[in-house]
């Protein structure tokens, strides 16, 4: 009995994929898929990208918000200075 569960131990734990990537690529198994490391989630944390989009979404929120208040205060001067 022990040995039987051994051998169904190791056969989960090595799996061949087939995939059309090369020997050179770096690969990485994410999200129960063998990806190429460039394509994947840790990538971008890794490279930071991810809190830099973050960054990115917060200030262009803050430009639109700035935006809407700029254009109301020229309309209101404008209305001001035709009266």
């Amino acid at each position: 009995m022990k040995s039987n569960i051994k051998l169904t131990g190791l056969q989960n734990r090595y799996r061949e994929y087939s995939t059309n990537y090369t020997m050179t690529d770096n690969l990485i198994f994410e999200g129960s898929k063998v990806i190429k490391y460039e394509n994947s989630k840790q990538y971008i944390e890794d490279t930071n990208r991810y809190h830099i989009t973050k960054e990115l979404e917060k200030e262009k929120k803050k430009n639109e918000e700035l935006e809407k208040i700029a254009n109301m205060k020229i309309t209101k001067e404008m209305r001001l200075e035709r009266r």
